[in-house]
């Protein structure tokens, strides 16, 4: 069912839900528009032809007026937040689990072009500005990456990965 991933969604990012707020966020917070066009897009792209075409459109003239690329292929998880989804580039390959927030300019992509694998970034993670995270990759739970941080070797669960190249440590 899609109604509970949409309120969890809603409250990630807006702290409320019902169908006015769905409406008036949908128009006016990016962080809701952006996960509600991927969820909208991921669903009806199996609709045949005509279904992935819409899929298209919709993510193609999100980036266009939002700045942020989730295709439709990404695995999503429940209560994704976007505080600032400006410059978040999701691979099609992803993996995110539930109540995972990703702040702006992230990349989550391939380290190699001949290695078509993708970051899978478990439950409850936080990714800050301008972190980079490529290949396949594992970011355990409750870890948190830190701003620019450069990512390319697995995070176990709650950690703090930091630097460029990431450094990992325990949280405290």
């Amino acid at each position: 069912m899609i109604i509970n991933p949409v309120r969890n969604d809603l409250e990630a990012n807006c702290g409320k839900s019902g169908l006015l707020n769905q409406f008036v966020m949908w128009i006016f917070s990016p962080s809701y528009s952006a996960i509600s066009s991927w969820r909208f897009s991921r669903k009806v792209r199996k609709s045949g032809p005509l279904g992935k075409l819409l899929a298209r459109t919709c993510i193609n003239l999100f980036v266009h007026s939002r700045g942020c690329f989730i295709p439709p292929s990404a695995s999503i998880g429940r209560g994704l937040c976007l505080p600032h989804p400006v410059g978040v580039v999701i691979g099609e390959g992803c993996v995110i689990g539930d109540s995972v927030t990703i702040y702006q300019n992230v990349t989550l992509g391939i380290a190699k072009e001949s290695q078509r694998a993708y970051p899978q970034i478990e439950d409850g993670v936080t990714i800050y500005a301008g972190a980079i995270l490529l290949g396949g990759i594992r970011v355990g739970r409750g870890s948190i990456v830190a701003a620019g941080a450069i990512v390319t070797k697995d995070v176990p669960p709650h950690s703090l990965a930091i630097g460029a190249p990431a450094r990992v440590r325990p949280l405290a």
